[in-house]
């Protein structure tokens, strides 16, 4: 199965929103989303952005009142879920609800979160992220093939629809 968006082979599963919002959570000291696989490319984030730990998009991901409730990791997926692109500014898209089981972390997270993506965005603009980000499409393009190669094609699609989700609008994300 090759993956398609809008009647388009996507050759690059890699999402810009989450690897932004996990690399703040892995400068927070996060490293969760650490990988002994990838020692080299997280070399490279280190290496470009270790000079930012003291943003306050770090800061606020170190302390954010919900990581009272929840681990870091569903807490940095929901908020780049959430998110769009437009030109150069992350918003959160209309008509989002955080899915966390824990109303007070949902509370936490819907009260917080236009404070912590204005942060991101100027973490985002400081720290030249894009920049970074477009240099390593071949990378994450490598891992995308990978993934489609070794999990994708592993899938039996057609058995999700027998529980009534419709295989055509399911996403990846890695």
């Amino acid at each position: 199965m090759k993956l398609m968006i809008k009647d388009k082979v996507k050759d690059q599963l890699v999402d810009e929103r989450f690897e932004l919002v996990t690399l703040i959570f892995y400068l927070a000291g996060n490293y969760g989303y650490y990988n002994e696989s990838q020692a080299r490319y997280f070399r490279k984030l280190d290496a470009q952005f270790s000079s930012f730990k003291k943003h306050p998009a770090i800061i606020y991901a170190k302390r954010a009142p919900a990581l009272k409730y929840i681990d870091p990791e569903p807490l940095a997926f929901n908020l780049a879920s959430y998110l769009k692109k437009v030109d150069d500014k992350f918003m959160l898209i209309n008509d989002f609800e955080f899915s966390f089981d824990c109303e007070v972390a949902k509370h936490c997270v819907m009260e917080n979160a236009v404070e912590f993506i204005k942060l991101l965005n100027d973490f985002y603009a400081e720290s030249k992220f894009a920049i970074f980000f477009s240099k390593h499409t071949k990378y994450y393009q490598k891992h995308s093939s990978l993934f489609t190669k070794q999990v994708l094609n592993e899938i039996i699609f057609d058995w999700f629809s027998y529980y009534g989700m419709a295989s055509e609008r399911m996403r990846v994300i890695l």
